[in-house]
């Protein structure tokens, strides 16, 4: 069957059509789907618990305001009598509305790192930085917790930690004190002594 150049012209101004109307609907969805994305609002569910297979898997959550977790500074001062040169260290910090797990102080990774190369000498005072990836807002600092891990069986003596919230530019200084090591305690609980909101001297 034989189709008339009229008949032809009405077809093709028919598709024209279409594919304009396609088009229009493309350009459309594309303009919704950018002010969506720009309207995108964040929710946030406060958990602040202990997730374990006792517990039970049926928890309701509130809906709670946007927090970013707090990005921790800790120091480390190591005694002038202190023998160990090799050792690795766990920190948690406890407050009075959550508790982190602990810290691997050595990994220097890119949620902990430390400036210094050599940790934990004789004398040494190593600062480490935690990432808001890895910690949460436990609210006031009131404890930490400490192990420690001789690796060269040589006894290691801490004097005291320091932790610096750096959103608010709070410090908690803990006097610590104590030997770990081979045939000694490798486990310590630390209360605040003192809360400082001043500023801390320099170090270098």
């Amino acid at each position: 069957m034989r189709v008339s150049s009229a008949h032809s012209c009405k077809i093709d101004s028919n598709l024209d059509e279409f594919y304009h109307q396609e088009i229009q609907t493309l350009f459309t969805i594309i303009k919704e789907y950018k002010n969506a994305r720009g309207k995108n609002t964040k929710k946030d569910f406060p958990i602040h618990r202990w997730l374990d297979s006792n517990q039970s898997f049926n928890v309701l959550l509130n809906q709670g305001p946007i927090q970013l977790a707090s990005i921790y500074t800790i120091i480390v001062r190591t005694g002038t009598i202190s023998s160990s040169t090799q050792l690795d260290m766990h920190l948690a910090l406890i407050g009075d509305g959550a508790s982190t797990l602990p810290f691997h102080l050595n990994s220097n990774s890119n949620l902990i790192h430390s400036t210094n190369n050599h940790l934990f000498q004789s004398g040494s005072q190593n600062l480490f930085y935690i990432s808001s990836f890895y910690s949460i807002d436990i609210g006031q600092l009131f404890h930490i917790q400490i192990w420690c891990n001789s690796i060269d069986k040589l006894p290691y003596y801490c004097e005291s930690i320091e932790v610096i919230n750096n959103f608010n530019n709070k410090k908690y200084f803990f006097l610590v004190n104590h030997w770990f090591g081979p045939n000694l305690e490798e486990y310590l609980s630390v209360p605040l002594i003192n809360r400082n909101e001043g500023g801390l001297k320099e170090f270098k």
